[in-house]
C-alpha cells in the first residue's frame, strides 16, 4: 500500500476560561488528557467526568474520570480502545475547587501511514554497523528496508548493528537484523521513528554464570551482561514499534535462585515519550531466557520505563525470569492492554507508580 500524507494532532493545548489549560495527545488507539492550572487544593475538591466519541456520531461514551494530582494542580486520564486515524469529540464536566466547566475538544488519532520521500534499499553488502544520523521530514520519511532473504549481519565487533542517533521522520521495514555485540537496535535521542515488520535476534553477550560472586552471567571484561537488547530505547519521542518478532538473542538470564536475573531484554526503554509498542512477539526460551521481555530504566524515576503516553497493546511476551514488562518509573498516562505474558515470575511490575495513571 503507497504510503499517504496524513493530517496528525500529535498534542493540542488550549486555555479555558478558568485559566486551566487542555493538553490532548492522541495515540493510535488512545488519547492522553491533561487539565493543567487547576485550583483545587485537595483531591477531593476536584471533579473530572471525560465523555468522547466519533465526529461522524451525537452520542458521547463515558470513560474513565480524571485522577488529580493536588501538588501539581494537574487532572490527567485517558481515552481507550479508540479507532487508528479517526476523528474524535472530546468533552471534558469540570468542578474544580467549586467551579464548574464544560469543555469540549476534537482531535483525530494517530496513523501507521506516513509519506515517504526516500527508500534506502539494503542488501547484503551493506557495511555493519549501520550508523544512521540522518533525518527525514514531517513531508517526507526515509525508509530503510531490504529484498526478501536478506539479513543483516552485525556481528560481534560493534556494540550495536543498527544505531540511529538524534534522527527524525524515519521508517525501517522488514529488515531481518543478526547480531550487535550488545544491541540489534540502539535508538538514542530520536523523535517520529517507526521499526516495522522487523526479524530481530542473535545479539547480546554470552558470558559466563560466576556462582562465586552474585551467580550472574558476566563477559570477557568481567562486566555483567545485562541490559543486552534487540530495540534500546533512550531519550526518544513518539517511536512505534509494530509487528516485530524478536527472539533468540545469544546469552540468556540467570535464575532468582542466585539473585535477580541478570541478561538480555527484547526492549529496553527510558526516559520515553508516546512509546508505541503493537502486535509484537517477544520470544525467549529455555535456553535462552529474557531477563525482562521488556526492561524499563530508572524504576525509581519519574523519567524511568514507558514514562508518559505509552501505548502497549496487543503483544506476546514469553519465557523470562523476571517480568513480562517493567512498566515502572513515572507511568504518566502508560496503557498497557489487550497483552499476552506466559513463562515468567511476574506478568507485569507496575512498582512503584510515581506519577500515574497507569
Amino acid at each position: 500500500m503507497k504510503p499517504i500524507l496524513a493530517i496528525i494532532a500529535l498534542s493540542a493545548t488550549v486555555r479555558s476560561a478558568a485559566a486551566a489549560t487542555l493538553e490532548l495527545v492522541p495515540g493510535y488507539q488512545v488519547c492522553s488528557v491533561y487539565y493543567r492550572d487547576c485550583q483545587a487544593a485537595k483531591a477531593e475538591e476536584f471533579a473530572g467526568r471525560l465523555f468522547f466519541a466519533p465526529a461522524e456520531t451525537e452520542t458521547f461514551t463515558e470513560a474513565l474520570p480524571l485522577i488529580y494530582d493536588p501538588g501539581q494542580k494537574v487532572a490527567r486520564g485517558s481515552l481507550l480502545l479508540l479507532r487508528e486515524d479517526t476523528p474524535y469529540r472530546l468533552k471534558l464536566e469540570i468542578s474544580d475547587a467549586g467551579k464548574k466547566e464544560t469543555v469540549t475538544r476534537e482531535f483525530r488519532t494517530r496513523t501507521t501511514r506516513v509519506p515517504v520521500a526516500k527508500t534506502v534499499l539494503l542488501d547484503e553488502n551493506t557495511p555493519m554497523p549501520l550508523v544512521v544520523t540522518q533525518s527525514g521530514s514531517p513531508q517526507g520519511y526515509i525508509r530503510y528496508t531490504a529484498k526478501p532473504g536478506t539479513v543483516l549481519r552485525g556481528g560481534e565487533k560493534a556494540d550495536d548493528a543498527i544505531l540511529v542517533k538524534g534522527a527524525s521522520y524515519l521508517l525501517f521495514d522488514g529488515l531481518t537484523v543478526t547480531g550487535g555485540r550488545l544491541n540489534a537496535f540502539r535508538l538514542d535521542g530520536c523523535n517520529e521513528l517507526q521499526i516495522l515488520n522487523c526479524e530481530i535476534s542473535g545479539y547480546g553477550r554470552t558470558g559466563v554464570l560466576d556462582t562465586s560472586r552474585t551467580g550472574v552471567y558476566y563477559d570477557k571484561r568481567k562486566r555483567v551482561c545485562n541490559y543486552d537488547s534487540g530495540i534500546r530505547v533512550n531519550g526518544c519521542r513518539n517511536i512505534l514499534i509494530e509487528r516485530n518478532y524478536i527472539h533468540s538473542p545469544r546469552g540468556t538470564s540467570n535464575p532468582w535462585f542466585y539473585s535477580h536475573p541478570a541478561g538480555p531484554n527484547a526492549v529496553l526503554t527510558g526516559d520515553a515519550v508516546a512509546l508505541t509498542l503493537r502486535y509484537n512477539d517477544f520470544i525467549g526460551s529455555d535456553l535462552h531466557r529474557w531477563n525482562d521481555a521488556i526492561e524499563g530504566w530508572y524504576n525509581g524515576s519519574p523519567e524511568g520505563g514507558p514514562r508518559r503516553d505509552a501505548e502497549i497493546t496487543g503483544n506476546y511476551f514469553a519465557f523470562d525470569n523476571d517480568d513480562g514488562m517493567e512498566l515502572d518509573g513515572g507511568q504518566e498516562n502508560t496503557r498497557f492492554f489487550l497483552n499476552r505474558t506466559e513463562g515468567n515470575l511476574c506478568g507485569i511490575s507496575a512498582a512503584p507508580c510515581l506519577i500515574g495513571p497507569s
